[in-house]
């Protein structure tokens, strides 16, 4: 089943549901947002700082 507004999934990304890990989502998207205006497409590295903090915090910060 697929759903028509959903996000693929190489597009996903885990993140750390805590301050840092939200400024750091939210400043990766604006990012994506800001090059889309001006004709950019969307470059797959865009959340490679997203998952890097989400791989290497310890566990105990994703509470």
């Amino acid at each position: 089943m697929s759903c028509e507004n959903s996000v693929p999934i190489n597009d996903a990304v885990e993140y750390q549901a805590d301050v840092e890990g939200t400024q750091l989502n939210f400043q990766a998207l604006s990012e994506v947002v800001t090059s889309f205006r001006i004709g950019k497409k969307l470059d797959r590295a865009w959340k490679k700082d997203i998952e890097k903090d989400f791989k290497n915090r310890p566990q105990h910060a994703r509470k």
